[in-house]
């Protein structure tokens, strides 16, 4: 087993430890970067025609942080399986986000969570990187054509390597960044994926349509009542679906040192369902309707007829 010693750790360093629950025990960070040649099967064979990698993503601070909200803040780090030829490896890395830089240079957590934010020294930064909140990127994996993606919520998505190296933020064959959501969905049919965009400050989100290859070929905005937190949305052969729930940003509350989220039942649930562009080809249209109050946080399952469509959480 080969560990790689993060940049900012000297030899003989001590780990950091917290009493938050959610970053100690089962839930503590892990603070290595692994390579795992054999990994020993304990039960039963590994198919000797199984080719492939399984990942997962998570919030995985390297740094002890300045303020902690599970599962909304931390850094992300990607676990990955390999297989080949009836064996296993392991292998993690932290996804290199610029704010992650930031703080390596620093030595030290330099940005606030979600629920305490704040602008940031500006003798800290460099040019192109976050002054005030963190992307970690460590929401979601998603491979699109020959890209591996490491999400996080409305943010530039980042790029690694099959054997996840950081390449750095991912353009979709553009001149900059796109921002995507934790959750997007592959057309079952055409291969296009599409992503969710939404935004903390402005009441709009924006669906991108990105073709087999990875290439940005379109994007549709749309306004909302309010700014929204959408954490995924419904794809079918015909329709997106996007379901709003009462789960508002408050930049004015934020300022008064409440929770950046608020809640707002008052404001129910809504939903809005455009024929995507897969179907119709000559453009979007949509309708919104309203439901009970509530919040759906992820999509498990969509169907549609010709007309209409229906979820189930």
């Amino acid at each position: 087993m080969n560990s790689v010693m993060p940049p900012h750790q000297r030899a003989g360093e001590a780990f950091w430890t917290s009493d938050d629950p959610h970053l100690s025990g089962n839930f503590a960070p892990i603070q290595s970067e692994l390579d795992v040649a054999d990994l020993q099967v304990i039960s039963g064979a590994i198919p000797p025609d199984l080719s492939g990698a399984y990942m997962r993503n998570g919030p995985n601070p390297q740094f002890k942080p300045v303020s902690y909200t599970y599962p909304l803040d931390g850094d992300g780090m990607i676990h990955a399986v390999y297989f080949n030829n009836g064996r296993a490896r392991y292998k993690n890395r932290f996804v290199r986000t610029r704010a992650l830089d930031v703080e390596r240079r620093a030595g030290r957590a330099v940005y606030g969570g979600f629920r305490q934010s704040g602008p940031i020294d500006p003798a800290l930064l460099k040019p192109g990187d976050p002054d005030f909140f963190k992307n970690g990127a460590f929401i979601n994996v998603l491979r699109h054509g020959d890209h591996l993606l490491a999400l996080s919520e409305a943010s530039p998505a980042y790029e690694l390597t099959a054997e996840l190296e950081t390449l750095g933020e991912w353009t979709a064959g553009t001149a900059e960044p796109i921002s995507l959501g934790a959750h997007n969905r592959r057309h079952p049919r055409t291969g296009v994926l599409f992503a969710l965009e939404y935004s903390v400050q402005d009441p709009a989100v924006c669906f991108h349509e990105i073709d087999p290859s990875g290439r940005l070929t379109r994007s549709l905005p749309l306004t909302l009542p309010s700014a929204s937190m959408i954490h995924d949305f419904v794809l079918t052969d015909r329709f997106i679906v996007l379901l709003i729930g009462p789960a508002i940003f408050d930049m004015a509350a934020a300022a008064s040192g409440q929770s950046f989220l608020q809640w707002r039942p008052d404001l129910g649930t809504r939903s809005r369902c455009c024929r995507s562009m897969a179907a119709n080809r000559s453009g979007w249209n949509s309708r919104p309707f309203s439901c009970s109050t509530s919040q759906m946080a992820s999509s498990a399952a969509a169907r549609s007829s010709s007309t209409t469509c229906a979820t189930r959480a």
